[in-house]
Order: C-alpha cells, then sequence, then structure tokens
C-alpha cells in the first residue's frame, strides 16, 4: 500500500499573493455602491420644495472612504432643525434605509473574493 501526499503550494501561493489586491477592488467598489445607496435615500427623504437641497446631495468618493453630503448652505438647518423648525434628518434616515442593502453589498464583495 503506498499514500501520497501532494501539495500544490506554487498556485496557493500565487492565489494568496493575489487575494489582497482583489478584496482592495472589492471594497473600493462596494464602498462606491454604499455611498450611492446612501445618496439615493437620502434624495428620496430631503424634504421637497423647490428640490434644490436634494440635487445638492452628492457623493464623493476616495480610495477607501466616501462623503456623501449636501451643498445648499441651509441643509444643517433642515436637518437638525432650529428653535422655529423641527429637525427633518433626511441625511440620518437615508442612511438607515440604506443599511440593509449597505449590509448585502459588503457581503457580496467579500464573497465574491473569497
Amino acid at each position: 500500500m503506498k499514500i501520497s501526499i501532494t501539495s500544490n503550494i506554487p498556485v496557493v501561493s500565487t492565489k494568496l499573493l493575489i487575494t489582497p489586491a482583489l478584496i482592495n477592488k472589492a471594497l473600493k467598489i462596494a464602498v462606491k455602491k454604499s455611498a450611492l445607496l446612501v445618496e439615493r435615500y437620502s434624495k428620496m427623504r430631503s424634504p421637497f420644495d423647490t428640490g434644490r437641497l436634494a440635487s445638492s446631495i452628492n457623493t464623493r468618493i476616495g480610495k477607501f472612504t466616501a462623503t456623501v453630503s449636501p451643498t445648499v448652505d441651509y441643509a444643517n438647518y433642515v436637518h437638525d432643525g432650529t428653535r422655529y423648525m423641527r429637525a427633518r434628518p433626511f441625511m440620518t434616515q437615508g442612511l438607515e434605509d440604506a443599511t440593509t442593502e449597505i449590509r448585502s453589498v459588503f457581503n457580496r464583495a467579500i464573497k465574491g473574493v473569497l
């Protein structure tokens, strides 16, 4: 009786070298998709009068970061409220609405690499 054990170390080593790059790429894409989801839901939740507030919400993508924010000067007053106006936290609500989808985006990204 003969037992042979072989390994495919060169193939495994090559895949291990490639994996960090694949993870980086997958995470960059997941961050971008997640930010765009927050942007979409925040626009849907923003109070609508002229549409200027919603249309000012934009996304800036970094390497592994993204910033979603409105650019009109009155956005903080609408979001946080004032002593004369109740808060309408459209950005926070947009994030909350997108949370489940964001989890799915990251889960798919990691599963795609593994």
